[in-house]
């Protein structure tokens, strides 16, 4: 459990999904507090950053370092720190080959951070080869080839679970971030102690750790800047995929 924020009055700050914890409870105390029973959540829980102001915990609100600005800064908070943890859950090695299935705004992160964690992202993709290209992956293809150490699955189709499980190596990791009804796995594709696991992303120490990133290495966001009056609008353009990457709703 971390100690009492020391924010100064004045500083730039920003907070995800995650609003906070209870830190009592066994996950807060041995560093899990994105596992906390009694978490509260952002928009659902407690009012969210669909306005012009918002009340905030200082315990949990991450400062924002000079180099950053406030439009590519907010997308970090929730897509940047999702890709950073399904990665960081892979933990790749220099020249592991991890293949990512589907390319989008999460993928251009993940792509991003498995590069310069020194493994070689292989964007799997159909339509947004482009993007996967400006993320900087090593490799782009439309179905998967060969054997990889480790996947991270962003589309929600149930048959890409699948090809993810197959394509990965013996006692690898596949991750699925997306949310999607229902997922259906032979159990000969992951007999040999192949790892699948979800993500609940949140930690603050995840949360600097992408920040981080941005600030020294130049983790680059793609971003479209909208208005808090079009929210609506957004939300419908991005559940018909017409928005590729983040938008960003500016009051």
């Amino acid at each position: 459990m971390e100690s009492k924020s020391e924010i100064e009055k004045g500083t730039r700050v920003g907070i995800g999904w995650f609003y906070n914890a209870c830190g009592k409870c066994d996950q807060c105390i041995s560093g899990h507090e994105n596992l906390c029973p009694n978490a509260l959540v952002s928009g659902i829980n407690v009012k969210g950053g669909y306005a012009e102001y918002a009340v905030l915990d200082a315990n949990y609100v991450t400062p924002i370092p000079d180099s950053i600005g406030n439009i590519e800064a907010a997308p970090l908070f929730c897509a940047g720190i999702t890709a950073y943890s399904e990665v960081r859950r892979i933990n790749p090695s220099v020249n592991d080959r991890i293949a990512v299935f589907g390319v989008g705004g999460l993928a251009f992160y993940a792509i991003q951070m498995i590069e310069a964690m020194g493994a070689k992202a292989v964007a799997v993709t159909r339509s947004h080869a482009k993007v996967a290209e400006e993320a900087g992956a090593s490799e782009i293809v439309e179905k998967p080839s060969g054997q990889y150490d480790g996947s991270i699955v962003f589309a929600p189709s149930s048959s890409l679970v699948n090809d993810a499980v197959s394509a990965v190596r013996s006692g690898k990791t596949i991750v699925i971030p997306a949310v999607m009804g229902k997922i259906e796995i032979p159990f000969s594709s992951f007999t040999w102690e192949k790892n699948i696991t979800s993500v609940a992303s949140g930690l603050r120490k995840e949360t600097r750790a992408v920040l981080d990133m941005a600030a020294g290495s130049g983790l680059k966001s793609m971003v479209h800047r909208r208005g808090l009056s079009e929210a609506n609008e957004v939300l419908s353009e991005l559940k018909n995929g017409r928005i590729i990457g983040r938008a960003v709703l500016v009051p």
